[in-house]
C-alpha cells in the first residue's frame, strides 16, 4: 500500500516538475523524428515548458554573472573568470552538438538533451565540489600524518647518534 502511495506521489511530482504532460508535447517531437526534419528551429519550437524554463534560466544566470564580471561588485569574479565560464559551457555545448545534433539527432529528442544536460550540471557540480572537499581533506590529513612521522623519525635518529 505504501509503495502505491509513494509511486502516485512521485507521478504527481513528475508532472508538476514537467508542467506539461508528456503526451501533449511528444507528438510534435515524434513527427520531427518520423519526417527526419533537420531544422534546428523546428526542434527548438517543440521544446517542453520545462526545457524552455531551463534554457531561460541558463541565459538569466549567465547575464547576471556577466554583469558581475563587468562591474566591480565582487573583485574576485573578474572578466577572466567569465571567459573561463563561457569556454566551459562552450566546450560542453560543442560536445553536445557533435554527439547529439551532428550524429544522433533522431535518436534522442532535443528536449531530452536539454533536460539531461541541465540535470547533469545541477546534480554533478555540487557532488564534484563535495567529493573534492572530502578527498582534499583526507589527502591533507595523510600528508600531515606522513610529514609528522617523517619529522619525528629524523629527530629521533638525530638524538640517538
Amino acid at each position: 500500500m505504501m509503495s502505491i502511495v509513494f509511486s502516485s506521489l512521485l507521478f504527481i511530482q513528475i508532472f508538476f516538475c514537467y508542467t506539461k504532460p508528456y503526451d501533449e508535447y511528444y507528438p510534435a517531437i515524434q513527427a520531427l523524428k518520423e519526417n527526419r526534419i533537420t531544422s534546428i528551429i523546428k526542434h527548438v519550437l517543440t521544446l517542453s515548458e520545462l526545457s524552455v524554463k531551463l534554457l531561460k534560466s541558463l541565459l538569466f544566470v549567465l547575464a547576471v554573472l556577466l554583469l558581475f564580471a563587468l562591474s566591480n561588485i565582487d573583485t574576485n569574479f573578474t572578466w577572466e573568470n567569465m571567459i573561463v565560464l563561457f569556454l566551459t559551457f562552450g566546450q560542453a555545448f560543442f560536445i553536445e552538438y557533435l554527439v547529439h545534433w551532428k550524429w544522433c539527432k533522431f535518436d534522442l529528442s532535443f528536449d531530452s538533451v536539454v533536460k539531461y544536460f541541465a540535470c547533469g550540471f545541477l546534480l554533478t557540480t555540487p557532488m564534484a565540489i563535495a567529493f573534492e572537499a572530502i578527498i582534499s581533506t583526507i589527502a591533507s590529513l595523510l600528508i600531515m600524518m606522513l610529514a609528522s612521522t617523517n619529522i619525528f623519525s629524523r629527530s629521533a635518529h638525530f638524538f640517538h647518534s
